[in-house]
């Protein structure tokens, strides 16, 4: 894993990419991935996640989780379900590139 990491930060310099436990935890500028009130990905996002894909096909035994996030000026219903579907959106995307 500290290799995979390595590799991460390298790929993306820009993101936050620390080892907890036997993972890696990587956190992306929001900013960069949804506009707001959005769950389409950016083209700056599709970026990033080219190259954390490219990163991923070099370990395929690893196993991601994707958390979604929002910000508070929504209801809680609707920013857990936007949260959702930004988390199914890379999901999804990163699915692709597999």
């Amino acid at each position: 894993m500290d290799k995979q990491a390595k590799e991460i930060k390298a790929a993306i310099p820009d993101d936050e990419v620390n080892r907890v436990g036997e993972g890696n935890e990587l956190t992306f500028n929001s900013a960069l991935l949804f506009k707001i009130n959005s769950s389409e990905l950016s083209d700056s996002a599709k970026t990033e996640l080219n190259k954390l894909a490219d990163v991923f096909t070099k370990y395929p035994e690893t196993n991601i989780l994707v958390e979604g996030h929002t910000d508070d000026t929504g209801t809680d219903e609707f920013n857990m379900s936007l949260s959702e579907k930004r988390a199914k959106s890379v999901s999804g995307y990163l699915n692709q590139k597999a």
